[in-house]
């Protein structure tokens, strides 16, 4: 998330490195195809904590990027989302909002 004077955008945390511009290779592919850019990682929402937001690499590995510029493994997580009483929601939801709302699930614990 560029184009903010917020400090916590600038931390190691919160930059990675990707070839192309915004039009081109992997940094084309970010903009052009947010939603799935968002469930990878590559993109987060300007209210989630960076270092909590695991982002999947090209080989399918999930990574947490850490303050002192490394990265570690990320944990498993597990999507638990309340609706109370049941009811019917309609058509299930694709798997790419489902990834979107487990990695937000995950960037605010």
């Amino acid at each position: 998330m560029g184009g903010t004077r917020r400090l916590e955008t600038d931390q190691p945390a919160n930059l990675l490195l990707v070839c192309g511009t915004g039009t081109t290779e992997c940094h084309g592919w970010i903009e052009s195809q947010p939603a799935q850019a968002i469930a990878r990682g590559f993109r987060i929402s300007s209210g989630a904590v960076p270092a909590r937001v695991p982002y999947v690499d090209w080989t399918g590995r999930e990574w947490i990027l850490t303050d002192t510029a490394g990265k570690e493994p990320a944990a498993p997580a597990t999507l638990t989302v309340s609706l109370g009483p049941r009811r019917e929601l309609g058509p299930p939801l694709p798997a790419a909002a489902l990834a979107i709302l487990d990695t937000l699930q995950r960037s605010t614990k």
